[in-house]
């Protein structure tokens, strides 16, 4: 919007002092004027284009997520969706991206306009959410289990860092599990959707179930 107020034509001085209207501005001229202007505003508005990183990847607009309200009707999935959507990603190998950028995006990512491809992005994908949480957020539509109860399609959430899809358990003891996860841009790698088996986390990573889940 800044550039687009420093490009246009604006009068100089000099032309906007020898103005003189035709007509005698009066007040209902006046207010026709400046619904006219408003008018003007708004399509120009509407008409910016949709900001863009390097990769094409639309700018994630965060507004519109805290928008959603969540309560009974709350989107249901049940559990081999979530997995199988969870599944989708590993195999395409969608690349992290948090969608407001290069520093945090790795590649091109097909869901920046609405859930972003970083890891709570993906975990809300594969809930069926309508837009993105975040790893501060995800918890307004899930809630804490314990180790004992979880199962396939809940998640690992690290708040405010990091947040895991739990696959289920890889061993009888329950000390490694299937884990689905968008690790991010500066580790090891890999740096896109993928699967592996993990040792149960640390104690910094909570149990959650999404409430809407079957």
């Amino acid at each position: 919007m800044c550039d687009r107020i420093r490009n246009r034509k604006l009068w100089d001085v000099s032309e906007r002092r020898n103005f003189k209207p035709s007509l005698p501005i009066s007040k209902m001229n006046k207010t026709v004027l400046l619904l006219g202007v408003l008018v003007v505003i708004a399509a120009g508005a509407l008409a910016l284009p949709t900001e863009r990183d390097e990769w094409n990847n639309e700018i994630f607009d965060e507004s519109r997520a805290m928008a959603v309200e969540f309560n009974a009707t709350a989107p249901t999935v049940s559990r081999s969706e979530v997995m199988s959507r969870a599944k989708q990603w590993v195999t395409q190998k969608i690349p992290y991206c948090q969608c407001n950028g290069p520093l945090e995006c790795c590649g091109s990512c097909p869901y920046c306009s609405t859930h972003r491809c970083d890891c709570s992005g993906y975990v809300s994908w594969c809930w069926k959410l309508p837009y993105g949480y975040t790893t501060r957020s995800l918890d307004q539509v899930s809630r804490r289990i314990d180790k004992s109860q979880l199962q396939p399609g809940d998640m690992l959430l690290n708040a405010g860092s990091h947040v895991i899809l739990f696959g289920g358990w890889a061993d009888s003891g329950k000390t490694t599990y299937h884990a689905y996860q968008e690790p991010g841009c500066h580790n090891s790698g890999p740096h896109y959707a993928y699967a592996s088996v993990q040792k149960y986390p640390s104690s910094n990573y909570v149990p959650y179930r999404y409430n809407s889940i079957q």
